[in-house]
């Protein structure tokens, strides 16, 4: 299946966002650079059709993070809050979320505290619709073949 993902806009993103989404709401993209870090991050989708086309998605999560040299920032723990709109199409073809983040921590003119808002829009062009994973977002498929359930 091939996918095409347009972020714009959405919150910072810590080093290895490669490998997971390590998302801190209300900062900047690439605004921090760790050497290492720890991230908690919550993430929850409440269905607002019942269809579940549309879904209210909030977000939380705090870091402590060991700056790179030359890039430390006042204090090591960063915290951030956030919320947004979510549309999944019939299929889940396309998705669209319009989302809010408010950084605790974040430094702008000299003060704590920063908003962004992001726009995150993603389209699969597979071929077969049978190839796209249209479970609901509460059956945890990687944690049942971990317990081998």
């Amino acid at each position: 299946m091939r996918t095409i993902s347009v972020l714009t806009g959405w919150g910072g993103f810590l080093p290895q966002a490669a490998e997971y989404p390590l998302s801190l709401p209300g900062y900047f993209y690439q605004e921090v650079s760790a050497r290492q870090f720890i991230l908690l991050n919550g993430n929850y989708l409440l269905p607002l059709d019942k269809r579940m086309h549309w879904s209210l998605d909030l977000d939380g999560s705090i870091a402590d993070v060991s700056y790179l040299t030359g890039e430390e920032q006042p204090g090591a723990w960063l915290s951030g809050l956030g919320g947004g709109i979510l549309y999944h199409s019939p299929g889940n073809h396309f998705k669209a979320l319009l989302d809010y983040g408010y950084g605790f921590n974040a430094i702008r003119d000299g003060h704590r505290g920063a908003n962004s808002v992001g726009f995150l829009m993603q389209i699969d062009l597979g071929p077969h619709p049978g190839d796209i994973n249209t479970s609901p977002p509460n059956e945890h498929h990687a944690i049942q073949w971990l317990f081998g359930e």
